[in-house]
């Protein structure tokens, strides 16, 4: 029993292995063992002293009878840091440090009730083990039940860290779609304002102009007018002129009569209305003007009238027309009509002209077009091509005001769809030379009408030709003629289809709205199949003359509608654009100087339009944010400079025979390989000041975005800066010298300048500080 008090022994590894209800049976047949010796000392000795009353309570309530017996005090086990109940003591208090039980749910006073019953049974003579089982069972049931609760609770708890976790998902994309919802409605908003305010500019021009067209109405019509009152009086003094002379005649030449007049007294002050005398005749109504009365003439003088010469015929056998005074002049809706009519014959004479043009239009060769689509057809088809491009002309409509060309250029792309959808291409070049001459009948103003067929026709076909042509062009090029480059299509001339939408694209860029909505039609892939650098430079030349003619105030190239698509692609067409100054290009030539040449041009024409972006904020921006753009233009400028080394700064001679004289030595006149890249780099460094100037760029990251950036940006500029002009470096403008040195001057040092300029002075230049080698060694 001693070892019961030692904290070790009692918390032993080895209880945990006891079932959990061992200790309660224990301390039950303890308590029973207890009562029952207590019980049997107590009627030896009589009743036990010194019993605690309950607090508060009455002593009569603890009594049972007569015959009722005090409940001895509870035992001491020896568990000293615990209070140890003996359920059996009337005087026992609970609940003085516990909290409080609800009424009517309380589990010990249940169990003392039990106890209590227990006791009654042990008096009476009851079971030992039936007062043993039943805590016990309780026990048991009690725990089970503690077992399921806990079980419902962790899967509550796992069901309510799941629903949280479902509430903040769902939370999370409703946060999503409002703020997509607000962004889209924010958009739909923008294009509606955008929109309603091009439709009320639309409508402000419209009423502008149909002001005006009423005001020339007026106008024309008030001129008419006093052209008519002119017209009239013209006419009456016309007649009144004819009347005089007639009148004058008969007077003066009067016959001699056989009677005598009395004279009149001459009127000296005239009618004096306000009219001249000698234009009024004075004739009375009354009597009818002497006429003179010639004899008969001779039968000899007498001669037959010829009846082509006498006045009395009229030409046509038409009705002469007899002027009166009393007719009034032509209305005004006979004027509109005769407008209309004059109008009218002004188009079918046009649309004539056209298609007679049409009729006599002939190819390269000579030949008239329509006889040699005569000789084509469709497979499958007995119709001649001819007989198709007759056909639609024979259902235009003759009062459309929409030119006759506009027309048959129409008929042209039904016809080149279905050249590509048959894959027939044989017919496609002459149906490409109705349609070029079409459009050089045309003014710009109706260019662009038909635009959206003809992108659509023009991206798939030159897609068609241009991305078997890259596959081949690396296996073609080294080997084969240059010819065979395009054996995949050879009936399909790819140059003259980007030529025809050039001149479509030159003619939108004219409008605002027009190159707008010829850009949105465009696609951003064929715009990069274009620019790839294994096209020929030819193709690669027009696609990047009409990326000049796209720039907009806020945009430049193809004009999607989504902004963030825009901001991407235009980032990739800087990108394509910067390429193509250091990728080596592809030539059909194969003579290498003309290549060279042909490649300085390219890069010329692409600098033209990267500084037609860089005239915009937008494009002056979006070149600025571009990640390596500017790296690559300073490359582009160092490397120029190193080229022009051993570029001949004058043009190469020619020998020429002329009419089997001797031979001639002749100068080119065109522009060198020398003079274009001095063009490219007075660009270049131009474009590379207007940046940095107009935008707060850290320029040592851009320069890091290329190999070797912060040396080539050194050495390009310096070798600018301290150039001499001379020779191969003849053609440097001034302006581009000094941007040269102002960039330096604000991104270097003064230690870095003065090493720049230590290492870049030559003795006796006009930049050096110091004296060359004869002027040191020259005598004072």
């Amino acid at each position: 029993m001693d070892d019961l008090g030692d904290d070790d022994d009692l918390f032993d590894a080895d209880l945990e292995d006891v079932p959990a209800n061992t200790l309660q049976q224990i301390e039950q047949k303890a308590i029973s063992s207890q009562r029952l010796g207590y019980a049997r000392k107590r009627d030896a000795t009589g009743p036990a002293e010194g019993l605690r009353p309950t607090h508060g309570a009455d002593p009569e309530s603890h009594t049972l009878g007569e015959d009722s017996i005090t409940l001895p005090p509870s035992s001491d086990y020896g568990f000293d840091d615990e209070d140890v109940i003996d359920l059996d003591d009337p005087a026992a208090t609970f609940g003085q440090h516990d909290a409080p039980f609800a009424v009517g749910a309380n589990p010990f006073g249940q169990q003392a009730a039990r106890i209590q019953s227990h006791h009654a049974r042990d008096r009476s003579g009851g079971d030992h083990d039936i007062r043993v089982q039943q805590p016990s069972a309780d026990l048991e049931a009690m725990q089970k039940r503690l077992a399921e609760l806990e079980q419902d609770r962790i899967r509550l708890s796992k069901e309510l860290d799941e629903a949280k976790i479902d509430v903040t998902t769902k939370a999370g994309a409703i946060a999503n779609l409002r703020s997509r919802n607000d962004r889209t409605t924010k958009d739909f908003e923008a294009q509606i304002a955008a929109l309603r305010k091009q439709q009320a500019d639309e409508r402000a021009k419209l009423k502008a102009e149909i002001q005006s067209a009423k005001s020339d109405q007026e106008r024309v019509k008030t001129s008419n007018k006093f052209l008519e009152h002119d017209l009239a009086d013209e006419m009456e003094r016309a007649k009144r002129l004819r009347g005089t002379a007639n009148g004058s005649a008969s007077i003066t030449n009067p016959v001699p009569r056989a009677t005598t007049v009395t004279p009149k007294k001459a009127n000296k002050h005239g009618f004096a209305d306000g009219f001249d005398d000698h234009e009024i005749t004075a004739i009375s109504p009354t009597k009818r003007p002497e006429k003179g009365r010639g004899g008969t003439p001779k039968a000899g003088n007498k001669r037959k009238r010829i009846a082509t010469a006498s006045p009395s015929t009229i030409p046509n056998g038409s009705p002469m027309a007899i002027d009166s005074p009393t007719k009034p002049g032509p209305a005004e809706d006979d004027l509109e009509l005769e407008a209309i009519a004059l109008s009218r014959l002004v188009l079918k004479d046009e649309r004539i002209q056209t298609m007679q043009g049409l009729l006599t239009l002939q190819d390269k060769t000579g030949r008239r077009i329509v006889d040699a689509l005569g000789e084509l057809s469709f497979p499958g088809d007995e119709s001649s091509i001819a007989s198709h491009l007759l056909q639609g002309l024979s259902t235009l409509p003759v009062n459309d005001a929409v030119p006759a060309s506009v027309g048959i250029r129409s008929i042209c792309l039904d016809l080149w769809e279905r050249c590509r959808s048959i894959n027939h291409w044989k017919p496609l070049g002459l149906i490409l030379d109705v349609y070029m001459a079409m459009l050089d009948q045309e003014s710009s103003r109706t260019h662009v009408m038909l635009f959206e067929r003809l992108v659509v026709l023009v991206s798939r076909t030159c897609a068609d030709v241009a991305e078997p042509r890259i596959k081949q062009m690396p296996q073609v090029i080294p080997g084969l003629p240059p010819s065979d480059a395009a054996l995949a299509f050879p009936d399909v001339d790819d140059l003259q289809i980007l030529s025809i939408l050039q001149v479509v694209a030159s003619a939108a860029s004219l409008r605002i709205e027009r190159c707008g909505a010829f850009w949105q039609r465009m696609d951003f892939n064929f715009v990069v199949l274009m620019l790839n650098r294994l096209q020929p430079i030819s193709h690669i030349q027009i696609m990047v003359q009409m990326i000049t003619a796209s720039v907009l105030e806020d945009s430049f190239g193809v004009r999607p509608i989504n902004a963030e698509e825009q901001v991407k692609q235009e980032a990739h067409l800087l990108d394509r654009l910067s390429n193509l100054l250091s990728d080596k290009l592809v030539s059909l030539d194969s003579n290498s100087r003309s290549t060279a040449t042909e490649a300085a041009g390219l890069r010329v024409r692409i600098f033209h339009a990267i500084r037609a972006i860089s005239s915009t904020q937008h494009g002056s921006t979006a070149l600025a944010e571009h990640r390596t753009f500017i790296g690559r233009l300073v490359r582009f400028i160092c490397d120029q400079v190193s080229s022009l080394s051993t570029i001949p700064p004058l043009p190469e001679p020619e020998t020429r025979l002329i009419d089997g004289q001797q031979p001639t030595v002749h100068f080119s006149q065109d522009s060198t390989l020398h003079d274009k890249v001095i063009a490219s780099i007075n660009m270049a460094v131009r474009i590379l000041y207007h940046l940095l100037h107009d935008h707060e760029i850290r320029l040592s990251e851009k320069l890091e975005a290329v190999k070797g950036g912060n040396y080539k940006y050194l050495i390009g500029l310096s070798r600018i800066a301290f150039s001499e002009r001379l020779l191969g470096e003849a053609g440097l403008e001034d302006e581009v010298v000094e941007a040269a040195n102002q960039i330096l001057d604000n991104s270097l040092q003064p230690a870095e300048g003065e090493a720049i300029v230590a290492v870049m002075e030559t003795p006796g230049s006009t930049h050096s500080t110091r004296p060359s080698a004869s002027a040191v060694s020259a005598p004072k």
